[in-house]
């Protein structure tokens, strides 16, 4: 019994090695994220030039994938490219947020565009975006606390479901763009 345990002990040990190793350099693989290049005072800002390298790190550091057959586009959404007629600058976080929102939208545009197996494809949306909220550029972004049950007003105003209504109102081609899957 002694010589067994020390041996799951030893396989359990190596497994966590193993594991540990590979998070490892799963996250090494990563982007990381820049350091704002504006600094001083209470907060910090990314400058429209290190949008595309923020971009790239900050689709990499959400935590739960995009639905099966969807990408993050490689360029930055209208909504982090600006004007181009001046120098534009991003608070910290903010791009963060803008990919967990683009996120959330590829998942509502699953769920909506489904032509075949709706009701899986809803759940999951459902079930993926209820994870949404867990996520630390969404935590860490003020004014979301009550957002779905906002959404949901809104949708029973307007006679739509909530995901037909978000994906309306949130959704537009300055963050999102439908047919971003494969």
């Amino acid at each position: 019994m002694h010589k067994t345990s020390t041996v799951l002990v030893g396989v359990t040990l190596a497994l966590t090695l193993v594991a540990s190793g590979v998070s490892a350099a799963i996250a090494a693989e990563r982007d990381p994220m820049p350091e704002p290049k504006i600094t001083g005072g209470p907060t910090s800002f990314y400058s429209q030039d290190q949008i595309p390298a923020v971009w790239a790190a900050a689709t990499q550091a959400v935590p739960d994938p995009l639905p099966a057959g969807f990408d993050y586009p490689t360029e930055p959404p209208a909504l982090l490219r600006g004007d181009t007629t001046a120098e534009n600058v991003y608070e910290k976080g903010f791009p963060e947020h803008i990919a967990a929102r683009y996120w959330r939208c590829a998942w509502l545009d699953h769920a909506l565009s489904a032509t075949t197996s709706r009701a899986s494809k809803m759940q999951a949306a459902r079930d993926a975006i209820a994870r949404w909220d867990s996520f630390s550029a969404v935590t860490n972004f003020d004014g979301l606390s009550d957002y779905d049950s906002k959404m949901h007003a809104l949708a029973e105003e307007v006679g739509k479901s909530p995901f037909e209504t978000e994906f309306s109102v949130d959704c537009g081609s300055d963050l999102y763009t439908p047919g971003s899957s494969k």
